[in-house]
Formats: structure tokens, C-alpha cells, sequence
């Protein structure tokens, strides 16, 4: 049943005072439905102080979806001005929107969301539940291809499993390209040692049979290399 079959159910009649009961019930049914990763029950407090700090988390769940209802509409001005911006004077951007008072970190923010309500228009409504944390988190240029589905659709409900994903999927990576490396370096250092034969190996040719001493030692030291 869709919000607006909700209202209508829910007016009784057609006054201001029946319409705001309705609108708040609909409100508080929403946020009920709603679950924050929280164990109350480790807390062992009295049941009227947990039963306030429920009617807290409720009245902050209700306005962080308002204020995340404002954030895509902020993101939506601020990618727009971008827009105008990138035409002839892009170098001036950052400079206008903390004119504004606003932080580059919020901005991206603002304009990451609006972006993710745009390229998944199905899941508006859940993206508008997202916290900064996930927000900035869910845009990470190392996410894996699918991760972003994955948080718009609600599978995935924490920052903290987003970057443990993100960790696990580089890790592979990590290993490869430090194999990579460190064949490298086993090359190149049989490549130095291949030069410095060659090198020893001309000086021994070099030398004078009459010079015992270092003729033997260096015969020696080409016998070593030879058998590397």
C-alpha cells in the first residue's frame, strides 16, 4: 500500500487536525519499521529509561530521514551549479560553495547521494536512508563492480561492511602485485649478477700469468659464479 492510500485511510475527516494525526501516524509507522544495529538489552536499564531512549532513537531516525531528504536536494543544486560552473570558471567551484560554509567532504557527500537517486531511481527511498558513513563509504573507486546494488538494495547495511568487503576483495591484488614485484627483483638481480660475471670473467682473461696471487683468486671467484 503506497502513502498516499495510507492517508487516505487514515483521514477520518477532511480537517487540518485529522490530516496531521494521520501524516504523524504514517511517520511513526515508518520509523517503526525501521532498525538500527543497536543491543539494547546489554544495557540492563530500567524499562521507563529504555523506553525513552527508544522514543529518542525514533524521533532521531524520523529527522535523519528528513535531513537526508534535504541533503539529495542540496546535492541536486550543487551538482547543477557545478554544471554552470564547469562551463568557463570550474577552478572557482570549491571556492563559491565554501563561500557557502560548506567543506569539500560535505559536498561530495550532498552530490553523491543525489547522484546514486538518479542512477538507481528505484531505490530512492532507501538511498535517503543512508548515512553519511555508507554514502561516502559506498563510493570508494575500489569497490568491486556489484557493491553498489548490493547497498541500494539493502543487502548490505554498515560502513564497517562495506570496507571489510572492499579489504577482501583487494587483497588478491595485493598478492599478485607483490609477487610481480618481487619476481622483478629476482630478475634484475640476476641480470647484475650476469653482468658482473662477464665483467670478472674478462678481467681473469686480463691478467697476467706472472700476477699468481690475484689470478687465483679471482679464478675463484669465476668458478663460484659459474656454478650460480
Amino acid at each position: 500500500m503506497s502513502k498516499m492510500d495510507k492517508l487516505r485511510g487514515a483521514i477520518g475527516k477532511n480537517d487540518r487536525a485529522s490530516v496531521e494525526r494521520a501524516m504523524n501516524s504514517i511517520l511513526n509507522n515508518d520509523i517503526r519499521e525501521s532498525v538500527i544495529n543497536f543491543d539494547y538489552e546489554k544495557l540492563s536499564l530500567p524499562v521507563e529509561d529504555l523506553e525513552e531512549l527508544q522514543e529518542h532513537e525514533k524521533a532521531l531516525l524520523m529527522q535523519g530521514k528528513t535531513l537526508n531528504k534535504v541533503s539529495v536536494k542540496i546535492g541536486e543544486h550543487l551538482s547543477k551549479a557545478r554544471d554552470i560552473f564547469i562551463k568557463s570558471h570550474s577552478e572557482s567551484f570549491m571556492e563559491w560553495y565554501e563561500a557557502l560554509g560548506l567543506k569539500k567532504d560535505q559536498v561530495s557527500i550532498f552530490m553523491n547521494r543525489f547522484k546514486l537517486t538518479i542512477e538507481y531511481p528505484q531505490a530512492k527511498e532507501k538511498i535517503i536512508t543512508l548515512n553519511d558513513r555508507i554514502i561516502k563509504e559506498a563510493i570508494n573507486k575500489k569497490n568491486p563492480d556489484n557493491l553498489l546494488e548490493r547497498i541500494v538494495s539493502g543487502e548490505i547495511t554498515t560502513a564497517e561492511e562495506i570496507r571489510n568487503i572492499r579489504k577482501n576483495n583487494s587483497a588478491p591484488a595485493e598478492i599478485f602485485r607483490d609477487d610481480v614485484e618481487e619476481a622483478e627483483i629476482v630478475e634484475n638481480f640476476k641480470l647484475k649478477i650476469g653482468i658482473q660475471k662477464t665483467v670478472i670473467i674478462d678481467k681473469v682473461k686480463a691478467i697476467s700469468k706472472e700476477d699468481r696471487e690475484t689470478f687465483e683468486k679471482l679464478l675463484k671467484i669465476q668458478e663460484i659464479l659459474k656454478s650460480m
